[in-house]
């Protein structure tokens, strides 16, 4: 659960960033091309993290420049837009990834029943 939350999140925060640098004619095949490179991207280095003892932060640097030269390729811009692009949008996703707490239990808080009555003091419906 933590990783599908990791990817939801760096999509929720890559995307509407990457989004903001071109054109209303051209976002959405933009979004199209941006999704797909991450999601590659994000596949790849969880791959690499959980088979090899690689550095978290020389990971996130060679995936920054492999997004970049994938938004050269794929996206109409240079290589400069490319660059600071892929830049922003993965330091940005890295830094909110990592600072956030991605617990399942976090997000999956259920209190607990006792005698029909919530750990809060509020019955249960069935009471």
């Amino acid at each position: 659960m933590g990783l599908a939350l990791n990817l939801l999140l760096t999509l929720l925060i890559e995307l509407p960033v990457i989004a903001l640098f071109f054109r209303r004619k051209k976002r959405q095949s933009v979004i199209l091309m941006s999704a797909l490179v991450n999601i590659i991207s994000w596949s790849v280095a969880h791959i690499v993290i959980f088979s090899s003892d690689i550095n978290i932060y020389y990971l996130t640097i060679v995936l920054a420049v492999g997004e970049a030269i994938a938004f050269k390729g794929l996206l109409p811009c240079t290589w400069k837009k490319a660059i600071i692009i892929s830049m922003i949008v993965n330091s940005l996703s890295f830094f909110i990834t990592t600072k956030l707490p991605n617990e399942v239990e976090f997000f999956q808080f259920k209190p607990e029943i006792q005698n029909g009555m919530y750990s809060n003091g509020y019955k249960t419906r069935s009471n």
